[in-house]
């Protein structure tokens, strides 16, 4: 459906997920010298307006980004770890992050995941982008026109005042049917990021029947899915999980999936139609330590962004 505007939701728990995850797997890629591609399949604006009158409306950027960068999330002393952890960890795992959305926030931004992938990716990769909702297009279209902000590191600062940064292909097209048809990519290495609106049954049965098809000719890219935690939707979720993992076994001997779940409070607290009480990451070939970096850090994004009711899990298939 075309009547979802993610403008409403910009900056929530779900996003901090989604964008976390994200971030680290590009600084992982970006260890390497080689160029690699990454692919969003439901871009959106790119940059959202935290003060514009849809994002007021919910004003769930409250509660999600804005309060995680007033946390002390570092404060490590009021927290209760499950494993060792040091300050200077946690920084190095947050801190990509954290920083963009340090540099968006002064301008009362937020910035998506397009704009995240522009800010970190080098002018050698590439990012392919595509968005159907015909407003969110032209939003998108413009914001990438506009140099990144500023980050708080001077090693970007400077790249990016010298408009070292990658130009963006972008697609007014079905997000399902670009990965589709541009996979794989020439530069070999590469990721997606998958995020629909899951307004329709019919988005997990697409997203579970597109990252197979995908997986099959493109069995090294790392393939993120974003999934609503939905108590009515427990089903779908389901098979579309096991959708992915029966294929991911079918071409590898070991599937190498993690799943991530961050839910912010417990499935019979939240009322309303969506009924939204977290939200998940299903990775396939997820990169070297990702599973280590999210169970250190989901056990502090759960004490800031949730309830006493609130959980989180890495499972590993």
């Amino acid at each position: 459906m075309l009547s979802y505007e993610h403008v409403y939701h910009a900056g929530n728990h779900a996003d901090i997920l989604k964008h976390l995850t994200l971030t680290l797997i590009l600084k992982r890629l970006l260890q390497k010298d080689k160029p690699f591609t990454v692919y969003d399949t439901h871009a959106g604006f790119g940059v959202y307006e935290l003060t514009e009158e849809r994002a007021q409306k919910t004003n769930e950027a409250e509660s999600g980004i804005r309060r995680l960068l007033q946390s002390e999330i570092f404060d490590l002393s009021k927290h209760e770890s499950p494993q060792v952890i040091t300050a200077e960890s946690m920084t190095n795992i947050t801190e990509p992050y954290l920083s963009l959305c340090r540099a968006y926030a002064t301008e009362q931004k937020y910035p998506g995941s397009p704009e995240i992938a522009r800010c970190l990716l080098r002018p050698t990769d590439k990012l392919i982008l595509s968005e159907l909702h015909p407003q969110a297009i032209e939003v998108l279209r413009h914001t990438m026109k506009i140099p990144p902000l500023a980050l708080n590191t001077s090693e970007h600062t400077q790249a990016l005042q010298k408009k070292a940064y990658v130009t963006p292909q972008i697609h007014f097209r079905n997000g399902f049917e670009m990965i589709r048809a541009l996979t794989p990519p020439a530069t070999k290495r590469g990721m997606a990021i998958i995020d629909p609106s899951f307004e329709e049954a019919q988005d997990f049965s697409d997203c579970a029947d597109t990252i197979c098809a995908v997986h099959e000719r493109w069995q090294n890219g790392i393939l993120a899915l974003w999934y609503p935690l939905l108590e009515h939707r427990a089903t779908e979720i389901a098979r579309m999980k096991q959708q992915i993992i029966s294929c991911a076994e079918r071409t590898q001997t070991e599937p190498n999936i993690l799943d991530i779940q961050l839910a912010v409070q417990s499935p019979e607290e939240k009322t309303g139609l969506a009924k939204l009480y977290g939200s998940g990451m299903f990775v396939v070939n997820f990169p070297y330590q990702l599973d280590e970096q999210m169970e250190a850090v989901l056990p502090y994004l759960t004490r800031v962004l949730g309830n006493e009711k609130a959980t989180w899990s890495v499972e590993k298939f």
